[in-house]
């Protein structure tokens, strides 16, 4: 299969030498993209393999996990383009239309800054826009931030710069979605500094928002959850409580000599760290507690029982939070205690896909499906017929509209949609369309 010829493979080879050494332009970066967005299956998947062979020169191995992370949300926004590319008479799904193909513009390209500027948004649902003239728009960084007075900043409202101060902290809003504990100059990990002053961040339903505690440790709260932390650490110990979701990046404290561990305490689960970061879901409508390691070392203890497991960067452990399905998926006859943890090999880019702007779906449920845009659109939803055989595969943008993020499902999917009103979302199953 030949090349196009506005670019020839000298070109290219030229090209994805200066990117692998960061050396290319924006207008470089810029052609490459139109030129490899022309190209068919087969003309892809050759330029995929010379990359490959190219790549292994300058030690991809070595790629850090932030970058694979850039990695699998860029390949989530190719496939979401290719597969609302195709015909409208092919039947196909959300997930991977072109894996490799999206693989290789993943690693030659760095696209996700510059997608948006070269394919236009999906198309909303057809329904959504004869039943409502105004879309649902996705979640923001919203939180509501309550002191240990009992007084409480909504955020979104304040200022950026300071807001308050507590115990020799000074707590600041930046203009990018984050609030920042800043220790003043004489603050100090010390039991002299203790007053078990404790602040809560809580996101509503369309929120989320980072914090940056006073010892460094940077937390992402995703919709629907909560963080509740002493202003001042304990010297023996930083503990912290969490509801919902939240991917934690835990900063090395050291006292006297000693690493200070921290430890987060969650739905019935304690996870102790020392210096690494994860993700825990703790949302009670899921059907497992799951703690995802990233980097470092976590112990997970189930408080009822004590039973514990020590993880490994790449694993995820799970604890049951309702009785249904054992590790593996498969119906169990749990009887809802939170009494036995189970470890395996976790998918990083999915757990934490929604830190990178991604719903990200695995075999996943139309209902676990609709309780995500739940939490991001702060929807109500109403099933119309069965729907329990539907399962979606694939990463959306979770900065897309609700129509756009269902016009996306419905390609991919036997349900329909149809937005009532500015807040609700009808999903009538394909028995009922049928149906006389």
């Amino acid at each position: 299969m030949r090349l196009s010829e506005c670019m020839r493979r000298a070109d290219y080879h030229r090209f994805f030498e200066k990117y692998l050494r960061q050396q290319h332009s924006e207008a470089e970066h810029r052609a490459f993209l139109a030129w490899f967005a022309s190209l068919d299956e087969k003309q892809a998947d050759e330029v995929m393999r010379d990359y490959q062979d190219l790549s292994a020169e300058y030690a991809p191995e070595k790629m850090s996990p932030a970058d694979r992370f850039l990695a699998s949300k860029i390949e989530g926004r190719l496939d979401e383009w290719d597969l609302l590319q195709e015909r409208e008479n092919r039947k196909i799904g959300l997930a991977w239309v072109l894996p490799r193909v999206a693989a290789a513009a993943v690693l030659v390209c760095g696209l996700y800054f510059t997608y948006d500027r070269f394919y236009r948004a999906p198309a909303p649902v057809q329904a959504a826009q004869s039943a409502v003239a105004t879309d649902v728009a996705p979640g923001d960084n919203k939180a509501l931030l309550t002191l240990s007075d009992g007084a409480s900043i909504v955020l979104s409202d304040a200022g950026n710069g300071e807001i308050a101060k507590q115990s020799l902290v000074q707590i600041k809003k930046s203009g990018d979605g984050q609030l920042v504990y800043d220790p003043m100059e004489n603050y100090k990990v010390s039991a002299q500094n203790l007053r078990k002053e404790y602040n809560t961040v809580a996101t509503p339903r369309s929120g989320q928002y980072q914090v940056l505690l006073p010892d460094g440790t940077k937390v992402r709260l995703n919709s629907m959850s909560s963080l509740r932390f002493p202003v001042t650490f304990d010297p023996v110990e930083r503990k912290v409580e969490l509801s919902g979701e939240a991917y934690f990046e835990v900063a090395r404290v050291m006292v006297s000599g000693r690493r200070i561990p921290f430890k987060v305490i969650s739905n019935g689960q304690a996870i102790e760290v020392t210096g690494t970061k994860f993700n825990v879901n703790t949302f009670s409508d899921d059907s497992y507690i799951k703690t995802t390691l990233l980097e470092g070392g976590v112990n997970v203890k189930e408080q009822t029982t004590g039973n514990s497991v020590q993880l490994k960067p790449g694993e995820q452990s799970l604890v049951r939070n309702s009785p249904g399905k054992d590790a593996g998926g498969k119906a169990g006859s749990g009887k809802g205690k939170k009494d036995v943890i189970s470890v395996r090999k976790a998918d990083i880019e999915g757990d934490l896909a929604w830190t990178n702007g991604f719903f990200h779906f695995r075999d996943t449920e139309l209902k676990e499906v609709m309780q995500q845009l739940i939490r991001w659109y702060d929807i109500e939803v109403e099933y119309v017929g069965s729907t329990s055989g539907e399962r979606f595969n694939g990463y959306v943008s979770r900065n897309k509209s609700l129509s756009n993020v269902l016009a996306i499902l419905q390609h991919s999917g036997e349900v329909r949609f149809e937005m009532v009103g500015n807040a609700k979302v009808k999903v009538i199953a394909a028995s009922a369309l049928a149906s006389p």
